[in-house]
Parts: structure tokens; C-alpha cells; sequence
């Protein structure tokens, strides 16, 4: 590569991009500055200030005088050009977090279906206790996988986090911890994706002869009885597999298919992303591109290669992906209890006396259990 074509740019190091300051009774600090804006505005907040940092980090209520407080308080965080009052920030993050439904459906399923055991034997139906066991155990991780992820999003919404054991610099360290929990996010939903189908394959049975190879040993209800049979099982579960796709009830494909083909696709992406490239580049994690510019563009550029996101479309993006996947869930579930009771799988004392199913206005059957829910937030 000739001079002419292409040139290293000379000079001092970049200056440091700042991405997210306070504005305090008008004046703009960095975030490192905390103590200084103390000082020059003591009288101002009258100690107040002192306790930003300690402001919760769990996501709960504000009430009472320090709701108010907060309020009026003059401070504004200052991100991507926009400011934000202390107040708004919170609230924003509130209302997010409430737009992510929780699934209380298809929790503590496994310990219900242990206690409907000991009070009514199942007699003839012994042979398909392990099939609801290890179907409803799913359903639970699938629950708390999901709750999980949820959580994390929350944590990526927020711009700003009070507590942290990072120092508070340029922002740079903020976008750094949301990032960490968006990525842990997109993992966690696209596992769930994988939960909710294997669900399904062991629910209808789907496994039942099913050999990966020709000369393979099938796969048989036996195969739930064992550790090593219950991990070939999970193994084999792929949904990218046509064959496993076929297998699947006509009912279960119709339902997820679609999603999976288009809206699903994105988050299954970002997850590939994360867990075989290193990693997703959020575009204000990575501000300076490459320090070698290509003037000729049939030569190659650093800068041109790099593949960067925008983080707070992907929290929408995600958010978008975790109300469609509740939907998908509560409708594999409703099969799988059709399938269960069609065949009288579940015993008389589980269908009277632990659920209870009712309809709502959009026909949708609703498990409610007997025991409290125990959901993160």
C-alpha cells in the first residue's frame, strides 16, 4: 500500500469523548466531578446531594418526601445531547420494566405435580409421571431463566447506575454496565427460546423414536428414567433441525414458526454475536473506529469492517422480543395442558384441587396456583 494511498493520522491521542455528564442549577459537571458539584452547591441541596449515589439500586418504589425530593431536585444526566431530570430517569425506568410481563403460569408447576403424587397415586398412569415431571421442570427453568433476563433488561434501560463499583468518570464505565447486562439479557431470552421448545418435545412426546443418525439408538420414554437418557434427549432437541421441526405437533409449529422465522430472528442473532465473535460493539463503547484511515476504498478499512449498535435500540429491540415470547409461551403452555388432559394425564386431585382454569377475555386458558409466586423484578 502506497503514502498516497493511504496515511496514519499524526498527533496527540484523541481526546476523550465524554457521553454522559450531570447538569446541576444550570452548569455541567463530568461525572467524576461529584465532590466538586457538592461543594459549589452545598447550600443549594442542603446535603440532599451527598445521597445520589446511594440512591437504591433494586428497582422499587420512591415514596413519600424523597419521591417529592427527587422531583425538585435540579439535577439533570446529560446523554446522547438530551437532558434527563433525576426524576424522569427513574420513572422511564419504572414504566419499562412494567411494559415486561411476568409469566406466573408455569411456575412452581414441578413442586404442584410432587405434591398431587402424594396425596393421589397415579395407579395405571404411572408410565407417564416422568413425562409431566420433566416437562413441568423445564417449564420451571424456563420460569426463572425468563424472570432472569427480564431483570437484566431492566438493568440495561437504566442510563444510570447509583451504585457501582466502578468509578465514575465520562459515562464511558455506565455504558459499560449496561452493556454487560443487555448481553447477559439477549443469552438468558435466546436459552428460554430453547427451554420453551424442549417443553414441547418431551410434553407430546416428540422424542419417542426419534434416532439422530441411522444406526443411532432411538430415543425411548425409558430414556427420562436416567441422567445420561434425559441429556440425550435435551441434546437432540434443535429446533433448526427440520426433522426435529417435523416431529413437532402441527399446533406447537404453527405457533412458534412464524416468530422464529422473523421477529425471533434478530435476538437469535445478537446471542450468536455474543457467544462466538466476542461479543456485541456498542457504538459509544467504541467511539474512535480505527486509528488507520484508507483513503482508496478498493483497499481495506478497519473502520468500514467494524460492526457497532446503537444499545439503546437493541433494549427496545429486546423489550420488543420479550413481549412476543410471553405470548408464544402462555400459547405452548395452553397445548401442552390440552395434550395432558385429553389424555387424562393429570390426576383428579391436581385438575380440582391445585388449579383452578378460568377464561379470559381472549379465550386464553390461566393456570393460578395455590402457592405464592415468588417472581424477581
Amino acid at each position: 500500500m502506497t503514502k498516497k494511498e493511504s496515511r496514519i493520522k499524526k498527533g496527540s491521542k484523541p481526546k476523550e469523548k465524554t457521553v454522559m455528564s450531570f447538569e446541576i442549577c444550570g452548569k455541567n459537571y463530568k461525572l467524576s466531578d461529584y465532590d466538586l458539584a457538592l461543594k459549589e452547591h452545598k447550600d443549594n441541596f442542603k446535603g440532599y446531594f451527598k445521597t445520589l449515589k446511594d440512591l437504591p439500586y433494586t428497582h422499587r418504589v420512591l415514596k413519600g418526601n424523597k419521591l417529592e425530593k427527587i422531583k425538585e431536585t435540579p439535577i439533570y444526566i446529560v446523554y446522547k445531547n438530551s437532558k434527563h431530570s433525576l426524576y424522569d430517569c427513574i420513572k422511564e425506568n419504572r414504566d419499562f420494566g412494567a411494559q415486561l410481563q411476568q409469566i406466573t403460569e408455569i411456575n412452581s408447576l414441578e413442586r404442584i405435580h410432587e405434591f398431587g403424587i402424594v396425596f393421589e397415586h397415579f395407579e395405571k398412569k404411572d408410565q407417564y409421571h416422568a413425562v409431566i415431571y420433566e416437562t413441568f421442570r423445564v417449564l420451571q427453568d424456563l420460569s426463572f431463566s425468563l424472570n432472569t433476563a427480564r431483570f437484566a433488561l431492566i438493568q440495561a434501560h437504566r442510563i444510570l447506575h447509583f451504585r457501582s463499583e466502578l468509578i465514575w468518570s465520562n459515562g464511558w464505565e455506565q455504558l459499560w454496565t449496561r452493556s454487560s447486562w443487555l448481553n447477559n439479557a439477549i443469552v438468558l431470552y435466546n436459552s428460554c427460546f430453547d427451554k420453551l421448545i424442549q417443553s414441547a418435545w418431551i410434553g407430546f412426546e416428540s422424542y419417542n423414536g426419534y434416532q439422530k443418525k441411522q444406526k443411532g439408538v432411538p430415543l425411548t420414554r425409558q430414556d427420562l428414567f436416567s441422567k445420561k437418557g434425559i441429556d440425550r434427549i435435551y441434546k437432540m432437541c434443535d429446533y433448526n433441525n427440520d426433522d426435529i421441526r417435523n416431529r413437532l405437533p402441527v399446533s406447537i409449529n404453527q405457533i412458534v414458526s412464524p416468530r422464529y422465522s422473523n421477529d425471533f430472528k434478530t435476538i437469535r442473532n445478537y446471542a450468536n454475536r455474543i457467544k462466538h465473535r466476542g461479543g456485541m460493539r456498542y457504538k459509544d463503547l467504541f467511539p474512535y473506529g480505527s486509528i488507520l484511515e484508507v483513503v482508496d476504498e478498493n483497499h481495506y478499512s478497519a473502520s468500514r469492517t467494524q460492526i457497532t449498535d446503537d444499545i439503546d435500540a437493541v433494549v427496545n429491540e429486546v423489550k420488543d422480543y420479550h413481549i412476543a415470547f410471553c405470548e408464544i409461551v402462555k400459547e405452548v403452555f395452553e397445548c401442552i395442558m390440552d395434550e395432558f388432559n385429553k389424555h387424562g394425564y393429570l390426576n383428579q386431585h391436581i385438575n380440582k384441587v391445585v388449579f383452578k382454569t378460568s377464561k379470559n377475555d381472549n379465550n386464553n386458558a390461566i393456570m393460578e396456583t395455590t402457592t405464592k409466586q415468588n417472581t424477581s423484578t
